[in-house]
Parts: C-alpha cells; structure tokens; sequence
C-alpha cells in the first residue's frame, strides 16, 4: 500500500513536468515544419509528419495514464488486495516515456530523462519548504503545493524551491491561503521577475494601500504594475511614495486610482520624482487643517470660507475630495500670477515653490488610464 501511494505520489509531480515536455514537443516540431517550408532540403517532410503523428498518439496515451492514476487514487483501499492491478495500469508510464524519449531524440533534445524525475523531487522539496516556512497543514498546506505547481508550469520564479519560498514571504506577510495566496505571489512574481521589484516590499506595499482604501490585495498589485508601466519608478521610489503618502490622499477623500493618476500626469507635467509629488499632497492636507493665519490667508485670497473648508477636509470622505477640487478650481481662475503664487504658497508651502503653478495643476489632475 504504502510503495502504491508514494508511487502516485511521484507520479502527481512528474504529470506537469510531462505537459511542458508535451508543449515543448508540440513547439519543437511546429517550428522544424515552419523551417522546412522554407526550406524544403534542410529536413525530410515525411520524418516530421511521422513525429507529428507520434506526438499525437502520446497526448493520447497521456491523458489514458492521467485516468488510470486518478482511478488508482480513488481505489486506493481495494488495491490492497490487487496490486498487481494497479502496477498493470501504472506501468503504461514506462511506455509514455519510451515513446516520448524517440521523439524527443528526433527533436535533438538530450537528457531530459533525469530531469523529469528530478523535478518530481523538486516537487517534493518545495512542499517540504512551504510546510516549514508557514506551519501549514491539511487542505492549506495541499492547497499551496497545488500553488507550486501552477506558478512553476505558468513560467513563475526561477525555479520550484523560489516558487515556494515566495508562497511562504507572501503568506507570512499577508496571511492568505488557497487561491488568494497563489494570486498575490503571481503578481509579486511578476513584479520582480519584469520590473525587479523586491517582492517582500511589493507585497507589503499591497497590504498598506488595502487597508487605505480598502481594495483587494491583487487590485492592488495590478495597480502597482500599471503606475510601473506609466513610468511612476523611473526614479525608483513609487513604492516608497506610495508607502509614505498613500494616508495623505486617503485624507483627502481620494481613492487609490486617483492617487496613481494623479502621480502619473504629475510625472508626465515634468516633476522626475513621485516622491515630491506625494509630499507635495501631505504638506497640503496638513496645512488645509491646521488652522493657521497663513493658510486662512490662501482661502481668503481665492475667495472661499477658511472655516467652511477646514470643516470640509476634516470630515474627510466626498465632502474632503470637493474641497480639494474646489481649492484647485478657484486657484487656476486666479488671473494674477503673482496673488497666485502667493496664494498658492499660502496653502501648499514649500511644495508650491519646488512644483508651481504648473506642475500642482498637473497633479491635480485626477483622470487617467490606471483603474
């Protein structure tokens, strides 16, 4: 009983090597017959056709040996009394491998035997690796290793002990199991396999802006990848800004969308770092409530109630967002640059002096395509 269990065991974590070995066949000969009708002396057209309809026979009896070990895993009891039953049905594994072998030798493809069985105890390694690094146990731990699996044959990570060492950082950071686990270590992944992102500082990044606007950790990574592509890292800092300011825009009745747009058309209005816009937004959301002379000063100065509208960014929410796009709107009808500039400085303080005119109406500018 036990040789049958670990036996369908190696077989479970051989099954995805086996379909990227099928792919990477399927690829191999597409590609000979591609060259080949280009240029027809290079192989033997009927060759390749005969390893077309090889590899067309060994999906076959593929899908035949993924069957039989299902119903081996269902009749686990009953093979007690007939193992030679379940031998019989898991030796057409000998067979698969035996064919494939021939037409992977035609493909010019060399030692891949090894490397098969050598990722199935990879497999094993890497379960090895989430159940110690997270404690996990019983249908989370089975669910991660089923993670593994589906982030290695997605391409994910350098290799399988990565994949599960990034499962691990991912589920000690945020605490998610099962299918929010394995979504948030795709994204992270990605981050730092395309953009190199550390994935620890992603993640973290993820679980502050869910908390400050309350969105899904995976909205929230796919929001990071998009202010990646808009080029809100280029001085590498969006994850810090996005650390450090988040709270700032949250204050201002600004959601995580705005604050990314924001930051982009701030960017593209010639500002290089997206820190300075951030602190851009935290001096005015503290100056906006801080009850000063100065900042009553810049209220008067574009005609609005200093009073009216520290109550309404002290509320926050809607009410907070209307006040910013009201202080906005009364600035840029300010016809004297230089009241303006006064008036500006009044309310936004250093920031208005290093971003001006300019670059704080860009800023405010809160449409744009991250969503």
């Amino acid at each position: 009983m036990a040789t049958m269990q670990s036996s369908v065991q190696q077989f479970d974590g051989v099954s995805p090597v086996l379909r990227r070995i099928n792919d990477v066949l399927n690829s191999t000969i597409s590609i000979i017959e591609n060259v080949t009708q280009a240029s027809r002396e290079v192989f033997n057209t009927d060759s390749i056709q005969a390893s077309r309809d090889e590899l067309r026979d060994l999906e076959s009896e593929f899908g035949q040996i993924d069957q039989a070990l299902g119903r081996t895993r269902q009749r686990m009891e009953q093979l007690r009394e007939s193992m030679s039953n379940g031998a019989e049905e898991s030796s057409g594994l000998k067979d698969f491998l035996s064919k494939a072998s021939k037409i992977v030798e035609k493909s010019g493809i060399k030692d891949w035997p090894k490397k098969i069985f050598s990722e199935a105890n990879n497999y094993k390694m890497a379960g090895n690796t989430l159940q110690a690094q997270t404690g996990l146990q019983g249908d989370d731990l089975e669910a991660a290793k089923t993670s593994t699996k589906n982030l290695y044959v997605d391409n994910m990570g350098e290799n399988l002990e990565d994949v599960a060492n990034s499962l691990s950082t991912v589920y000690q950071i945020t605490g998610r199991t099962g299918a929010g686990l394995e979504e948030m270590t795709r994204a992270g992944l990605l981050l730092r396999d395309t953009f190199g992102f550390d994935i620890t500082e992603s993640i973290k990044t993820a679980e502050m802006m869910e908390k400050q606007f309350g969105i899904s950790g995976g909205e929230a990574l796919d929001m990071i990848i998009q202010g990646t592509q808009a080029g809100l890292n280029k001085n590498g800092d969006m994850l810090d800004t996005i650390n450090e300011y988040s709270t700032y825009f949250r204050k201002l009745g600004l959601d995580s969308s705005e604050m990314f747009n924001m930051l982009a058309n701030g960017s593209e209005g010639g500002i290089f770092s997206v820190d300075k816009l951030g602190d851009t937004m935290k001096e005015f959301s503290t100056k906006v409530l801080d009850g000063s002379d100065i900042t009553k000063e810049g209220f008067r100065a574009i005609g609005l109630d200093a009073n009216t509208m520290t109550s309404a960014f002290g509320a926050g929410g809607d009410s907070a967002k209307q006040a910013f796009q009201q202080t906005i709107s009364a600035l840029s009808q300010m016809e004297n640059p230089i009241q303006r500039n006064i008036a500006g400085a009044n309310l936004f303080g250093t920031m208005w002096e290093d971003l001006g005119y300019d670059g704080v109406m860009a800023l405010a500018n809160m449409n744009g395509s991250v969503e």
